[in-house]
């Protein structure tokens, strides 16, 4: 488990707060919505959620927290992790994409070529639009996953 937040598309994220002693480890999937919180290294909540806002509330040394996860803009690939103890919030964190101008403009590029390939076969060979698109989800996602940059990530202390 990491030592400090971190992600990737592939990897998920993952949002690392220390407390008294203890470590808690949020970690959000980025494509299934699965979502699970850790103590140092035992897992105290998991659930899945497609939705904009979740949260997960345990105890720790008989204290109340709860790591709530929110979907800042799905479209710049913001999410932001709160970690609260009854009710009070004690840290924030948040992650983003880094997109370039550039790593779009070829992302795009080589998106609608492939595309566009793809398509001309599915027409010359007259083949079903479901096998054209398992054929062209994954060119899709390798391309994609290639020319997204990696996630920044911010952290604020909000009291303790």
């Amino acid at each position: 488990m990491p030592e400090l937040s971190s992600g990737s598309l592939v990897r998920g994220l993952w949002f690392v707060f220390p407390i008294e002693g203890a470590v808690i480890r949020a970690w959000a999937s980025c494509f299934s919505g699965a979502e699970r919180v850790y103590r140092d290294l035992e897992l105290v909540s998991e659930s899945r959620s497609l939705g904009r806002a979740s949260g997960h509330t345990f105890v720790v040394q008989g204290q109340d927290y709860a790591v709530r996860f929110n979907v800042i803009s799905m479209v710049r690939g913001h999410l932001e992790c709160s970690l609260s103890r009854a009710g009070q919030p004690l840290s924030v964190a948040s992650a983003r994409y880094l997109f370039t101008a550039l790593s779009l403009l070829k992302g795009g590029l080589i998106m609608i070529v492939a595309g566009f390939v793809v398509g001309t076969f599915q027409v010359v060979l007259e083949l079903p639009w479901i096998l054209t698109a398992v054929v062209l989800a994954p060119i899709l996602l390798l391309v994609g996953r290639r020319y997204v940059g990696p996630f920044e990530f911010e952290g604020r202390t909000t009291g303790e």
